[in-house]
């Protein structure tokens, strides 16, 4: 529960001359993925880590990207310390040029055990996506 991807790397691109291109998963990732049958091959984890919420303690976040050439998803999933999943929460992702973009590792925020941040860049601009865990395990995405 406490591995964190480099801030640099990218955890998924999607480009005019390459196409959609996912980055290696890591080893301790992979059994998340087993366990929950998820196809890696179209799947990329954007974040992957414990945050905390005041009423219900630790909790595993796992953070998705779904997608092909004209429609991308994000799912958001809160698991117990068990690793039971408990809630999820899912969105469409737009992006200023669909054609060209790529989503960075999610990054915890040192000074909030509730939030988090996954930086991506589409267009020539930068961007953040946001997540807290709320007290009823919900994950709000922004």
């Amino acid at each position: 529960m406490k591995y964190t991807a480099p801030p640099t790397q990218v955890v998924c691109e999607n480009t005019r001359d390459k196409g959609h291109i996912l980055a290696p998963i890591p080893p301790c990732w992979s059994g998340l993925l087993n366990a929950h049958r998820e196809d890696p091959v179209t799947v990329s984890f954007a974040f992957l880590h414990e945050r905390t919420s005041r009423r219900q303690g630790s909790r595993l976040i796992a953070v998705t990207i779904f997608g092909n050439a004209t429609s991308w998803q994000i799912y958001a999933n809160v698991y117990d310390t068990s690793g039971r999943s408990i809630k999820w929460v899912h969105g469409t992702l737009t992006f200023a040029d669909a054609n060209s973009f790529r989503i960075f590792a999610g990054q915890s925020d040192p000074s909030d055990p509730s939030h988090f941040m996954i930086p991506f860049e589409s267009g020539g601009e930068k961007g953040t996506i946001e997540g807290w865990l709320q007290d009823d395990d919900v994950i709000k995405l922004q």
